[in-house]
Parts: structure tokens; sequence; C-alpha cells
């Protein structure tokens, strides 16, 4: 019914992750509804700390793809979590649900930028759950600093808006990922374990944003990427 005459199937490996890539030619779909088979493969890519997602437009086919990290043994045995939001209910909730992963261990609370790299300083944790609209320092400015600071602290950025231009600027910053809070516990639970393995991840409908932007521009790859400031490897991390 897809109309296609052509399917594409690419397999890549690197060192933190395996992606499998399925591509037709068909009309695409102007509305994508998951079926049984496609929420199936998905659950399966999930237990397996992986995402698969669906990317369809009209008149430019599907493309499937699934990644899969490598399964390496975490270090430590724990994942040190730092939750920092304003929102009092929010942290304490989102240490309630993490919490109850045995390889999950959120160490600290914090509610705005200034108090995240304080505790920073002396927690130490592996990776930051970090909202971007708190009061004193935001986000994406706290985010900056802590890399500045502790480069190898992985940051995840977990917010309720969908704004491109603080995604893009929170790339810049040093963010390793960036998902909104809308997503299921245990996909962030599966992000948190991808990010910190090394990987990157970007929610799936705010990276199509901000290449919709950039057509909207008709501008060239790399003009476009100069005009948001982004380098080659953040274009990457946002076709991921």
């Amino acid at each position: 019914h897809g109309q296609g005459t052509e399917i594409i199937v690419s397999l890549q490996f690197d060192e933190q992750y395996t992606r499998l890539e399925v591509q037709d030619n068909g009309k695409g779909n102007v509305e994508w509804q998951e079926g049984f088979g496609m929420n199936a493969m998905k659950e399966r890519a999930m237990n397996l700390q992986g995402q698969l997602s669906v990317y369809t437009k009209p008149e430019e086919g599907m493309l499937v793809t699934c990644t899969i990290p490598r399964q390496t043994e975490i270090k430590d045995g724990l994942i040190r979590l730092l939750i920092v939001d304003d929102q009092p209910f929010v942290r304490e909730s989102l240490r309630t649900l993490l919490d109850r992963y045995e390889d999950l261990n959120v160490v600290g609370l914090a509610e705005d930028g200034n108090e995240a790299i304080d505790l920073c300083g002396r927690l130490q944790p592996h990776v930051i759950l970090m909202d971007l609209d708190m009061q004193h320092m935001d986000g994406v400015e706290a985010t900056k600093k802590i890399k500045q600071q502790w480069p190898h602290i992985r940051v995840l950025i977990f917010t309720t808006f969908q704004d491109t231009e603080q995604a893009v600027e929170s790339l810049r910053n040093g963010a390793d990922g960036f998902l909104l809070k809308s997503i299921e516990t245990l996909e962030l639970a599966n992000t948190i374990r991808l990010i910190h393995k090394g990987g990157t991840l970007i929610d799936q409908g705010m990276s199509h944003k901000i290449f919709e932007k950039f057509d909207e521009q008709k501008e060239t790859p790399q003009s476009k990427a100069a005009a948001y400031e982004l380098t080659a490897r953040e274009i990457e991390i946002l076709q991921l």
C-alpha cells in the first residue's frame, strides 16, 4: 500500500552502538500511527536499552531506525544521577521512579543551575537530568559551566518545552541528549544508560523540527550548520 519500489537496508557499527536503518521510496504518510508489530519491536529494542523510531513524510517514503547500545558492564555497578529541576514534585517523582532500577542511583537533587554546579563538585555524578527553565541559572548556562569544569559528566536535557532554539543552544554548550518529559519511564532509564555509555540521543520530534527549519531556509547543509553555529558532530548527533 506504500507504493514503494525499492528498500535500502544499512547496518552501521560504532564504538558505542549498532544502528540498523530500513528505508523505502514509497509515498510516505501524513499521519503515522504505530501498529502492534511496530510497538512490539520498539519494546524489544527498549529492553536492550535501545530505541526504534519511524520517520515519514509525504513523497519521502519511510525510514525505520533501530539503535542498540553495546552491552558493556557499568563501571562501579551503579550510574550516579543528579536531578536538576525547579519543581520539587518533579524532582521527588523522578527520584522515586528511577531509584527502582538496580543500576540507577539518584545521589542528589538541585533546584537550579547554581546548586547543580555545587553538587557536581561534591557528588561527582555520572549523568545529570537537566531542566531548562529555572530561576537564577537556567539549564543551558548550567550545562555550559558544568561541561567546562567536568567534561566527563554527561548532561541529558529533560524538559517540557519543544523549543528549537534552546535545543540547539544546549547542544552547542555540550549537552549529550535532549528529551521531553512526556517520555515513558522505561525509555528514560534506557536513555540514561545510553548516555552514560557515551552515546547521544535527541528526541525525534525535536531533531525533525531543527532540520525543518533548515529546509525552510533552503540553504546548503554547510551554510545551515553555520547559521546555527553547529559543528559537524552536532549535526551528526541530530541525525542519529
